[in-house]
Protein backbone atom coordinates (compact mmCIF):
# COMPACT_ATOMS: atom_id res chain seq x y z
CA UNK A 1 0.00 0.00 0.00
CA UNK A 2 1.51 3.30 -1.08
CA UNK A 3 0.54 6.93 -1.37
CA UNK A 4 -0.86 7.70 -4.83
CA UNK A 5 2.13 9.83 -5.83
CA UNK A 6 4.66 7.21 -4.80
CA UNK A 7 2.81 4.53 -6.73
CA UNK A 8 2.54 6.76 -9.78
CA UNK A 9 6.30 7.31 -9.79
CA UNK A 10 6.91 3.59 -9.33
CA UNK A 11 4.64 2.85 -12.28
CA UNK A 12 6.47 5.31 -14.50
CA UNK A 13 9.90 4.01 -13.52
CA UNK A 14 8.93 0.36 -13.88
CA UNK A 15 7.35 0.86 -17.29
CA UNK A 16 10.21 3.02 -18.56
CA UNK A 17 12.82 0.47 -17.55
CA UNK A 18 10.87 -2.42 -19.03
CA UNK A 19 10.64 -0.76 -22.42
CA UNK A 20 14.22 0.46 -22.21
CA UNK A 21 15.85 -2.88 -21.40
CA UNK A 22 14.21 -4.89 -24.16
CA UNK A 23 16.61 -3.90 -26.89
CA UNK A 24 19.32 -6.54 -26.51
CA UNK A 25 18.52 -10.13 -27.31
CA UNK A 26 22.02 -11.56 -27.24
CA UNK A 27 22.99 -14.62 -25.26
CA UNK A 28 23.61 -14.47 -21.53
CA UNK A 29 27.29 -14.44 -20.49
CA UNK A 30 27.33 -18.12 -19.53
CA UNK A 31 25.88 -19.07 -22.92
CA UNK A 32 28.38 -16.90 -24.78
CA UNK A 33 31.25 -18.78 -23.19
CA UNK A 34 29.77 -22.10 -24.22
CA UNK A 35 29.11 -21.25 -27.85
CA UNK A 36 32.20 -19.43 -29.04
CA UNK A 37 31.68 -16.60 -31.54
CA UNK A 38 28.05 -15.48 -31.49
CA UNK A 39 25.84 -12.80 -32.87
CA UNK A 40 23.02 -11.03 -31.09
CA UNK A 41 19.96 -13.23 -30.77
CA UNK A 42 21.87 -16.44 -31.56
CA UNK A 43 23.67 -19.09 -29.54
CA UNK A 44 24.81 -21.06 -32.58
CA UNK A 45 28.53 -21.46 -33.18
CA UNK A 46 29.71 -19.27 -36.03
CA UNK A 47 30.78 -21.38 -39.03
CA UNK A 48 31.22 -20.91 -42.73
CA UNK A 49 28.16 -21.78 -44.86
CA UNK A 50 27.98 -25.26 -46.36
CA UNK A 51 29.05 -25.71 -49.95
CA UNK A 52 26.25 -24.86 -52.31
CA UNK A 53 24.32 -22.86 -49.71
CA UNK A 54 23.28 -19.28 -50.30
CA UNK A 55 25.34 -17.18 -47.90
CA UNK A 56 22.96 -14.26 -48.40
CA UNK A 57 19.87 -16.19 -47.32
CA UNK A 58 18.41 -14.60 -44.20
CA UNK A 59 17.54 -16.88 -41.32
CA UNK A 60 13.88 -17.15 -40.40
CA UNK A 61 12.96 -15.07 -37.34
CA UNK A 62 12.73 -16.74 -33.96
CA UNK A 63 9.10 -17.01 -32.86
CA UNK A 64 8.29 -16.61 -29.19
CA UNK A 65 4.90 -17.07 -27.57
CA UNK A 66 4.01 -14.60 -24.84
CA UNK A 67 0.98 -15.15 -22.58
CA UNK A 68 -1.32 -12.35 -21.45
CA UNK A 69 -4.95 -11.98 -20.39
CA UNK A 70 -7.80 -9.86 -21.82
CA UNK A 71 -5.40 -8.25 -24.30
CA UNK A 72 -8.22 -6.32 -26.00
CA UNK A 73 -8.70 -4.32 -22.80
CA UNK A 74 -4.99 -3.47 -22.62
CA UNK A 75 -4.13 -1.86 -25.97
CA UNK A 76 -0.64 -0.88 -24.84
CA UNK A 77 0.35 -4.58 -24.83
CA UNK A 78 -0.19 -4.90 -28.59
CA UNK A 79 1.50 -1.54 -29.16
CA UNK A 80 4.57 -2.63 -27.18
CA UNK A 81 4.78 -5.93 -29.06
CA UNK A 82 4.47 -4.19 -32.43
CA UNK A 83 7.16 -1.66 -31.48
CA UNK A 84 9.43 -4.45 -30.25
CA UNK A 85 9.11 -6.44 -33.50
CA UNK A 86 9.73 -3.29 -35.54
CA UNK A 87 13.11 -2.91 -33.85
CA UNK A 88 13.90 -6.65 -33.67
CA UNK A 89 13.34 -8.09 -37.14
CA UNK A 90 14.88 -11.40 -36.04
CA UNK A 91 12.09 -12.06 -33.51
CA UNK A 92 8.39 -12.66 -34.07
CA UNK A 93 6.10 -12.37 -31.05
CA UNK A 94 2.82 -14.25 -30.84
CA UNK A 95 0.51 -13.13 -28.03
CA UNK A 96 -1.32 -16.01 -26.38
CA UNK A 97 -4.48 -14.26 -25.20
CA UNK A 98 -6.36 -15.92 -22.33
CA UNK A 99 -9.56 -14.74 -20.59
CA UNK A 100 -8.77 -13.17 -17.23
CA UNK A 101 -10.86 -15.62 -15.22
CA UNK A 102 -9.02 -18.60 -16.74
CA UNK A 103 -5.53 -17.16 -16.94
CA UNK A 104 -3.84 -18.66 -13.89
CA UNK A 105 -5.25 -22.12 -14.59
CA UNK A 106 -4.38 -22.16 -18.29
CA UNK A 107 -0.93 -20.68 -17.71
CA UNK A 108 -0.23 -23.43 -15.19
CA UNK A 109 -1.26 -26.06 -17.74
CA UNK A 110 1.04 -24.55 -20.38
CA UNK A 111 3.99 -24.36 -17.99
CA UNK A 112 3.42 -27.91 -16.80
CA UNK A 113 3.43 -28.97 -20.44
CA UNK A 114 6.96 -27.63 -20.93
CA UNK A 115 7.76 -25.08 -23.62
CA UNK A 116 4.27 -24.14 -24.84
CA UNK A 117 4.94 -20.52 -23.84
CA UNK A 118 8.27 -18.65 -23.78
CA UNK A 119 7.46 -15.67 -21.59
CA UNK A 120 4.45 -14.37 -19.72
CA UNK A 121 2.96 -11.73 -17.49
CA UNK A 122 2.15 -13.04 -14.02
CA UNK A 123 -1.40 -11.91 -13.26
CA UNK A 124 -1.14 -12.22 -9.48
CA UNK A 125 2.30 -11.22 -8.23
CA UNK A 126 1.96 -13.30 -5.08
CA UNK A 127 1.96 -16.50 -7.20
CA UNK A 128 5.54 -15.85 -8.36
CA UNK A 129 7.06 -17.75 -5.43
CA UNK A 130 4.98 -20.84 -6.19
CA UNK A 131 5.96 -20.79 -9.86
CA UNK A 132 9.60 -20.49 -8.85
CA UNK A 133 9.32 -23.38 -6.41
CA UNK A 134 8.11 -25.55 -9.31
CA UNK A 135 11.24 -24.63 -11.29
CA UNK A 136 9.20 -22.86 -13.98
CA UNK A 137 10.88 -19.45 -13.93
CA UNK A 138 14.22 -18.71 -15.61
CA UNK A 139 16.88 -16.80 -13.71
CA UNK A 140 17.46 -13.44 -15.43
CA UNK A 141 20.44 -12.43 -13.28
CA UNK A 142 23.05 -13.03 -16.00
CA UNK A 143 21.09 -10.96 -18.53
CA UNK A 144 20.59 -8.18 -15.98
CA UNK A 145 24.31 -8.06 -15.20
CA UNK A 146 25.37 -8.21 -18.85
CA UNK A 147 23.05 -5.41 -19.98
CA UNK A 148 23.65 -3.21 -16.95
CA UNK A 149 20.05 -3.12 -15.74
CA UNK A 150 19.98 -1.21 -12.45
CA UNK A 151 17.38 -2.85 -10.21
CA UNK A 152 17.42 0.26 -8.01
CA UNK A 153 15.41 1.99 -10.73
CA UNK A 154 12.44 -0.19 -9.72
CA UNK A 155 12.26 1.61 -6.35
CA UNK A 156 12.45 -1.55 -4.25
CA UNK A 157 9.98 -3.58 -6.31
CA UNK A 158 12.49 -5.81 -8.13
CA UNK A 159 13.78 -7.32 -4.88
CA UNK A 160 10.34 -8.84 -4.34
CA UNK A 161 11.10 -11.29 -7.13
CA UNK A 162 14.55 -12.47 -6.06
CA UNK A 163 14.46 -15.96 -4.54
CA UNK A 164 17.56 -17.85 -3.41
CA UNK A 165 19.72 -15.33 -5.25
CA UNK A 166 17.82 -15.76 -8.53
CA UNK A 167 15.94 -12.91 -10.19
CA UNK A 168 13.01 -14.85 -11.63
CA UNK A 169 10.81 -11.92 -12.71
CA UNK A 170 10.92 -8.17 -13.22
CA UNK A 171 8.18 -5.63 -12.51
CA UNK A 172 6.44 -4.88 -15.80
CA UNK A 173 3.65 -2.67 -14.55
CA UNK A 174 2.52 -1.02 -11.34
CA UNK A 175 -1.13 -0.14 -10.85
CA UNK A 176 -3.29 1.17 -8.05
CA UNK A 177 -7.02 1.58 -7.51
CA UNK A 178 -8.86 4.84 -8.17
CA UNK A 179 -12.53 5.78 -8.55
CA UNK A 180 -13.72 6.23 -12.15
CA UNK A 181 -16.93 8.18 -12.63
CA UNK A 182 -19.33 9.18 -15.40
CA UNK A 183 -19.69 12.96 -15.44
CA UNK A 184 -22.88 12.94 -17.49
CA UNK A 185 -24.73 10.79 -14.94
CA UNK A 186 -23.65 13.14 -12.15
CA UNK A 187 -24.73 16.18 -14.18
CA UNK A 188 -28.13 14.66 -14.99
CA UNK A 189 -28.73 13.91 -11.31
CA UNK A 190 -27.44 17.35 -10.30
CA UNK A 191 -24.97 15.69 -7.92
CA UNK A 192 -21.44 17.09 -7.37
CA UNK A 193 -18.54 15.01 -8.71
CA UNK A 194 -16.66 12.76 -6.24
CA UNK A 195 -14.01 14.42 -4.11
CA UNK A 196 -10.56 13.09 -3.26
CA UNK A 197 -11.63 12.66 0.37
CA UNK A 198 -14.63 10.34 0.56
CA UNK A 199 -15.23 7.41 2.90
CA UNK A 200 -16.71 4.13 1.72
CA UNK A 201 -19.87 4.94 3.65
CA UNK A 202 -20.14 8.23 1.76
CA UNK A 203 -19.58 6.37 -1.50
CA UNK A 204 -22.39 3.96 -0.64
CA UNK A 205 -24.72 6.90 0.02
CA UNK A 206 -23.60 8.59 -3.19
CA UNK A 207 -24.41 5.46 -5.21
CA UNK A 208 -27.93 5.49 -3.79
CA UNK A 209 -28.38 9.07 -5.00
CA UNK A 210 -27.23 8.20 -8.51
CA UNK A 211 -29.22 4.98 -9.04
CA UNK A 212 -32.29 5.42 -11.24
CA UNK A 213 -34.54 3.63 -13.72
CA UNK A 214 -35.49 -0.01 -14.17
CA UNK A 215 -34.61 -2.95 -16.39
CA UNK A 216 -32.46 -2.28 -19.43
CA UNK A 217 -32.71 1.47 -18.76
CA UNK A 218 -31.41 1.26 -15.21
CA UNK A 219 -28.46 3.39 -14.12
CA UNK A 220 -26.44 1.91 -11.26
CA UNK A 221 -24.77 4.27 -8.84
CA UNK A 222 -21.77 1.95 -8.43
CA UNK A 223 -20.15 -1.23 -9.64
CA UNK A 224 -18.10 -3.84 -7.79
CA UNK A 225 -16.44 -6.33 -10.10
CA UNK A 226 -16.44 -10.06 -9.33
CA UNK A 227 -12.80 -10.23 -8.26
CA UNK A 228 -12.38 -10.81 -4.54
CA UNK A 229 -9.91 -7.92 -4.66
CA UNK A 230 -12.81 -5.56 -5.36
CA UNK A 231 -14.02 -6.12 -1.81
CA UNK A 232 -10.97 -7.31 0.09
CA UNK A 233 -8.77 -4.44 -1.08
CA UNK A 234 -10.88 -1.99 0.88
CA UNK A 235 -10.13 -4.03 4.00
CA UNK A 236 -6.36 -3.74 3.64
CA UNK A 237 -6.34 0.01 2.99
CA UNK A 238 -5.57 0.60 6.66
CA UNK A 239 -2.02 -0.72 6.18
CA UNK A 240 -2.41 -2.84 9.30
CA UNK A 241 -3.77 -5.95 7.59
CA UNK A 242 -2.95 -8.05 4.54
CA UNK A 243 -4.57 -10.96 2.74
CA UNK A 244 -1.99 -13.17 4.49
CA UNK A 245 -3.61 -12.57 7.91
CA UNK A 246 -5.15 -15.60 9.61
CA UNK A 247 -8.07 -13.69 11.16
CA UNK A 248 -10.22 -12.31 8.35
CA UNK A 249 -12.77 -10.48 10.50
CA UNK A 250 -11.36 -7.16 9.30
CA UNK A 251 -12.93 -7.89 5.88
CA UNK A 252 -16.44 -7.91 7.39
CA UNK A 253 -17.32 -4.21 6.89
CA UNK A 254 -16.34 -4.34 3.21
CA UNK A 255 -18.37 -7.51 2.53
CA UNK A 256 -21.36 -6.18 4.46
CA UNK A 257 -21.27 -3.01 2.36
CA UNK A 258 -21.22 -5.04 -0.86
CA UNK A 259 -24.20 -7.12 0.29
CA UNK A 260 -26.17 -4.05 1.38
CA UNK A 261 -25.61 -2.41 -1.99
CA UNK A 262 -26.67 -5.55 -3.88
CA UNK A 263 -29.84 -5.75 -1.79
CA UNK A 264 -30.53 -2.06 -2.37
CA UNK A 265 -29.97 -2.45 -6.12
CA UNK A 266 -27.34 0.28 -6.27
CA UNK A 267 -24.82 -2.18 -7.78
CA UNK A 268 -25.38 -5.23 -9.97
CA UNK A 269 -25.57 -8.43 -7.95
CA UNK A 270 -22.75 -10.95 -8.01
CA UNK A 271 -24.88 -13.77 -9.47
CA UNK A 272 -25.88 -11.66 -12.48
CA UNK A 273 -22.31 -10.58 -13.13
CA UNK A 274 -20.89 -14.11 -12.95
CA UNK A 275 -23.67 -15.92 -14.81
CA UNK A 276 -23.56 -13.32 -17.57
CA UNK A 277 -19.74 -13.14 -17.66
CA UNK A 278 -20.09 -9.35 -17.49
CA UNK A 279 -16.74 -7.58 -17.66
CA UNK A 280 -16.50 -4.39 -15.61
CA UNK A 281 -15.58 -2.36 -18.68
CA UNK A 282 -18.85 -2.94 -20.53
CA UNK A 283 -21.34 -1.27 -18.13
CA UNK A 284 -19.05 1.70 -17.56
CA UNK A 285 -18.24 2.28 -21.24
CA UNK A 286 -21.93 1.88 -22.13
CA UNK A 287 -22.85 4.60 -19.65
CA UNK A 288 -24.96 2.51 -17.26
CA UNK A 289 -22.67 2.85 -14.22
CA UNK A 290 -21.97 6.12 -12.40
CA UNK A 291 -18.91 5.11 -10.35
CA UNK A 292 -16.41 2.27 -10.61
CA UNK A 293 -13.53 1.48 -8.22
CA UNK A 294 -10.93 -0.06 -10.55
CA UNK A 295 -7.22 -0.12 -11.34
CA UNK A 296 -5.37 2.56 -13.27
CA UNK A 297 -4.87 0.12 -16.17
CA UNK A 298 -8.49 0.81 -17.18
CA UNK A 299 -7.56 4.32 -18.37
CA UNK A 300 -5.95 3.00 -21.56
CA UNK A 301 -9.06 0.96 -22.38
CA UNK A 302 -11.33 3.99 -22.00
CA UNK A 303 -9.09 6.15 -24.18
CA UNK A 304 -8.90 3.50 -26.91
CA UNK A 305 -12.67 2.95 -26.87
CA UNK A 306 -13.28 6.66 -27.28
CA UNK A 307 -10.68 6.97 -30.04
CA UNK A 308 -12.37 4.14 -31.95
CA UNK A 309 -15.81 5.68 -31.49
CA UNK A 310 -16.98 2.68 -29.48
CA UNK A 311 -17.85 4.80 -26.44
CA UNK A 312 -18.70 8.44 -25.85
CA UNK A 313 -18.21 8.24 -22.08
CA UNK A 314 -17.50 11.59 -20.40
CA UNK A 315 -15.33 10.38 -17.56
CA UNK A 316 -13.19 11.49 -14.68
CA UNK A 317 -11.22 9.97 -11.80
CA UNK A 318 -10.89 10.63 -8.10
CA UNK A 319 -8.86 8.93 -5.41
CA UNK A 320 -10.25 5.71 -4.02
CA UNK A 321 -12.75 6.06 -1.13
CA UNK A 322 -11.18 5.18 2.22
CA UNK A 323 -12.38 3.47 5.41
CA UNK A 324 -13.21 5.54 8.47
CA UNK A 325 -10.03 6.39 10.33
CA UNK A 326 -7.79 5.98 7.26
CA UNK A 327 -6.18 9.08 5.78
CA UNK A 328 -7.59 10.36 2.49
CA UNK A 329 -5.47 9.44 -0.53
CA UNK A 330 -4.47 5.97 0.64
CA UNK A 331 -5.16 3.21 -1.83
CA UNK A 332 -4.11 -0.33 -2.73
CA UNK A 333 -1.58 -1.09 -5.45
CA UNK A 334 -0.05 -4.13 -7.06
CA UNK A 335 2.86 -5.08 -9.28
CA UNK A 336 2.49 -7.18 -12.42
CA UNK A 337 5.74 -9.11 -13.00
CA UNK A 338 7.04 -10.49 -16.28
CA UNK A 339 8.91 -13.80 -16.42
CA UNK A 340 10.64 -16.20 -18.79
CA UNK A 341 9.73 -19.88 -18.88
CA UNK A 342 12.63 -22.01 -17.64
CA UNK A 343 11.68 -24.65 -20.23
CA UNK A 344 11.75 -22.21 -23.16
CA UNK A 345 14.32 -22.94 -25.87
CA UNK A 346 14.18 -19.23 -26.79
CA UNK A 347 15.31 -17.52 -23.58
CA UNK A 348 17.57 -15.05 -25.41
CA UNK A 349 14.73 -13.81 -27.60
CA UNK A 350 12.37 -13.76 -24.63
CA UNK A 351 14.79 -11.57 -22.67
Amino acid sequence: MKKLLSLSLCAIMAFSLLTGCGGNTGAAPSEQAATGNTTAGSTEESTAPDEGSDANTEAAPTTIKVANWDTATMPYITEMVDAFMASHSDIKVEIVDIPSADYNTKLSVMLNGGSEVDAFWIKDGDTTKGLNDKGQLADMAAYIERDGVDLADYAGLAERFIFDGKTVALPARTDYYVLFYNKDIFDAANVPYPTNDMTWQEWEELCAQLTSGEGAEKIYGGHLHTWQACVQNWGVQDGAHTIMDTDYSFFKPAYEMAIRMQDAGTIMDYATLTSGSIHYSSPFLQGTVATLPMGTWFMATIIQSKDKGESDINWGIATLPHPDGVEAGWTVGSVTPFAINEASPNKDAAW
